[in-house]
């Protein structure tokens, strides 16, 4: 399946039945409710820098994901996540307050970790809540050396913000991308931005300078594995 666009045949369909079964036995929707909560801390709850992304604060905008990717390990576990994974999300409003609260009275330098296991913070609710700008002016400020992670092109609403940031600190961004068959990421990350949205994204912001990381997990066997796939992928 080397054309973006080519239909997934039969067996692939099949894979996501129950995903399917489950989302008609809801209602046949997405039924989307939020909850508006409060950030308490951007601080990691380890004395020690996180290991896997070197960052020593971490936070997201959200909890849950609209994103609803069916190889998920979030939405599987659900990682302490309140009702249905992909339709329950919470928004943390004063995500921006407590990262400046934070960051003016560490007494240590160190680079904040943006994103999360159970949500993205360009999930597509970002587009209303406009949660990440004021997080990024706040880094800015304190010249914070920051890492987002996302599978969502919505990014490139900050491109500018994120552009200064790197500028006066240093800016990565973790894409998650894992195929190129835009049919295939319909069926398996249905709200995500499609791969070709996410390509678009990563050109831009190498353009900009910004260093750029993908996340080329996980590789479903028998239909992201071909070796063919996998060397058109990298």
């Amino acid at each position: 399946m080397n054309n973006e666009n080519e239909k997934p045949n039969t067996y692939m369909c099949s894979v996501l039945c129950y995903n399917r079964v489950e989302n008609m036995c809801r209602g046949g929707g997405v039924m989307l409710r939020i909850k508006k909560t409060q950030l308490k801390s951007v601080k990691r709850a380890t004395m020690f820098v996180d290991t896997y992304f070197v960052s020593k604060f971490g936070f997201s905008p959200y909890r849950g994901c609209q994103h609803g990717c069916a190889y998920c390990d979030g939405r599987a576990e659900r990682y302490y996540v309140e009702g249905i994974f992909d339709e329950d999300i919470e928004v943390r409003l004063n995500a921006a307050e407590i990262l400046d609260t934070t960051l003016v009275k560490s007494r240590e330098f160190g680079i904040v970790g943006i994103g999360s296991g159970v949500s993205d913070a360009y999930q597509p609710i970002e587009g209303k809540h406009k949660i990440m700008p004021g997080v990024i002016d706040v880094l800015i400020k304190h010249r914070a050396p920051a890492y987002v992670m996302t599978k969502s092109a919505l990014a490139l609403r900050d491109l500018d913000k994120w552009k200064e940031l790197n500028q006066v600190a240093g800016v990565t961004l973790f894409v998650s991308l894992t195929m190129l068959n835009n049919a295939l990421g319909r069926l398996f990350e249905p709200g995500a931005s499609l791969p070709t949205k996410r390509l678009e994204m990563i050109q831009k912001f190498k353009e900009a300078g910004i260093s750029v990381v993908v996340l080329a997990m996980p590789f479903m066997p028998k239909i992201t594995d071909g070796l063919d796939q996998v060397d058109t992928l990298f």
